[in-house]
């Protein structure tokens, strides 16, 4: 069974008076070695008026982590009513790309889309 470590709490985002999503970077250490992920979790107060980690929520691998903040900054663009760049979609009978290794990422901060995106 494998070992989950939180290196550092990323975010809270309240959700209501009962639930609040949390955003941390945690490590995985099992058979397979040590992974590291964000994990974007929905937590809830419980009846014994503590916040638990629920079911509702999801692990961003380290190598799919910039593309997942692109498709947010889409998502944003697009709630905001900018134009979504095009999307053009894959060729039947192209073969696939060659697998490429996982990229190095930059850290994301989002400190620098507060003039942006304010809330």
């Amino acid at each position: 069974m494998a070992d989950f470590k939180t290196i550092a709490q990323l975010g809270c985002i309240p959700r209501g008076e009962k639930e609040e999503i949390r955003l941390s970077l945690d490590e995985s250490t099992g058979q397979r070695g040590t992974s590291t992920f964000v994990n974007v979790r929905v937590w809830f107060r419980g009846d014994d008026d503590q916040m638990h980690p629920g079911k509702q929520g999801m692990s961003i691998r380290k190598g799919e982590i910039h593309d997942f903040g692109k498709a947010l900054r889409a998502a944003l663009d697009a709630m905001n009513g900018e134009a979504p760049a095009p999307r053009h979609p894959p060729v039947a009978s192209a073969p696939p790309p060659p697998r490429q290794p996982p990229r190095q990422t930059e850290a994301f901060d989002m400190a620098d889309d507060d003039e942006r995106y304010p809330f």
